[in-house]
């Protein structure tokens, strides 16, 4: 009886899970078709609809569904984050093979590259590290690194922005602009971005302990990081942080699809009601369509030249030079003519850009045994700590190289951290 009970929630779980990626997945194609290319087609979100292709995003995306289903059987943080890289990244991807005219084999290394991801976390074996028993210990610790955060912040704030504060969403690129021109000093400049990717974490964790002050004051800090260079990741982590602390319990991983699909719908009806756009514009535009679009860039690129080979990330500190100026720049200056622009992206770029073909076999392996490790410093740890942080790492993971998420966007100082905080 036990066992029967065991495979009619099994059962139940796929059905949520497929059933929400299914709905996600056709009102993600309305979006982009009706919303996405028509308003934003100048900027290369081309459609070129055929039946053909369509069916093959479809078989694109279901071959995927069994790797997808069996994570939500995991309780690791590795398996949240890959859970939203899937929802963030590959399957609007394969919204875009049914629209948007890629190269077939850009479509082909991409699907390696995932397959490649799949498989590596599978064979892979969980890292284990022995937990602190010095609770005392590991709170002083904390407490040191939150004032470190929080003097750093500060002083970026009064030294080069006047102590500026703005929640202003729409005009963030001046600040970003300001940011570029600050020159931080190196030790300050990986302070502050570990302290971005840290800070959500921090919020929920006090908030779980009932410390309201010590939660408010890191609250602060981090929307005072966002008034500092506009960065968009940094505001909705810090709100997606208290929500989630309120709402969010294990169970609800398995909805994750049906909830991306009701932020699709709520964009849908805010098109054909309002007759507004700014879910489109801000959230499924920027979140899930541009970084496929920069993936398509950079695999133009990059096939016909040389791979970088790092030579712009750690190697540069011992005397390699790069042929090219900085990558994001780049691909903003070929394919969007726009100096000023940052085409940062991560993942498939990540791998296109550093290693060529041979990037969809050995990214995956790095980003799969980085996540592993990260598991190990998060065992035992509460569900809420957990799927913030999955938020945060996969946007980040999203949007920048490997080594720039290890070394400026703060995964070490991250996975240090989570290794300290108590557990239960």
């Amino acid at each position: 009886m036990p066992w029967k009970n065991r495979d009619l929630k099994i059962s139940k779980m796929t059905i949520i899970t497929i059933l929400g990626i299914s709905l996600y997945r056709i009102v993600l194609d309305i979006v982009y078709f009706n919303a996405v290319s028509p308003i934003f087609g100048y900027t290369g979100f081309l459609s070129t609809f055929s039946y053909e292709k369509y069916i093959l995003s479809w078989i694109i995306l279901i071959i995927f569904i069994p790797l997808f289903t069996a994570l939500n059987n995991k309780k690791s943080l590795s398996s949240i984050i890959i859970i939203l890289l899937f929802l963030l990244s590959y399957l609007p991807f394969t919204t875009m093979v049914a629209f948007h005219p890629f190269s077939s084999l850009f479509i082909v290394s991409h699907i390696i590259y995932w397959l490649v991801f799949f498989i590596f976390y599978k064979l892979i074996p969980t890292i284990k590290f022995k937990t602190l028993k010095n609770d005392k210990l590991s709170n002083f610790v904390i407490n040191i690194i939150i004032f470190v955060f929080v003097a750093v912040v500060i002083y970026i704030s009064i030294r080069y922005t006047s102590f500026r504060i703005t929640f202003d969403l729409l005009n963030v690129y001046d600040s970003r602009m300001d940011a570029r021109s600050f020159n931080l000093p190196t030790m300050i400049s990986y302070i502050y971005a570990a302290a971005k990717a840290v800070n959500p974490v921090l919020i929920v964790y006090y908030m779980a302990r009932k410390q309201k002050l010590q939660a408010g004051i890191v609250t602060f800090i981090q929307l005072l990081s966002f008034s500092i260079n506009g960065s968009k990741t940094v505001f909705f982590t810090t709100v997606l942080a208290i929500l989630l602390y309120l709402i969010f319990q294990n169970k609800h991983k398995i909805i994750l699809p049906l909830i991306f699909f009701s932020i699709n719908l709520i964009a849908l009806l805010e098109v054909y009601i309002l007759n507004s756009f700014l879910i489109v514009a801000f959230v499924i535009r920027r979140v899930l369509f541009v970084p496929n679009l920069l993936n398509s860039y950079y695999f133009d690129f990059f096939s016909s030249n040389s791979p970088d080979y790092f030579r712009q990330s750690f190697l540069r500190h011992i005397g390699f030079e790069s042929p090219y100026i900085s990558i994001d720049s780049l691909i903003a200056i070929k394919y969007f003519n726009k100096p000023e622009m940052a085409a940062n992206n991560g993942l498939f770029s990540d791998a296109i850009a550093n290693f060529g073909f041979l990037g969809v076999l050995i990214m995956p392996l790095l980003i799969v045994f980085a996540l592993k490790i990260l598991d190990a410093c998060t065992e035992g740890l509460d569900i809420k700590i957990l799927i913030i942080s999955g938020i945060t790492l996969a946007f980040i993971f999203v949007s920048s190289f490997f080594f720039t998420v290890l070394l400026t966007h703060g995964f070490i100082a991250l996975c240090f951290i989570l290794y300290l905080l108590p557990r239960k």
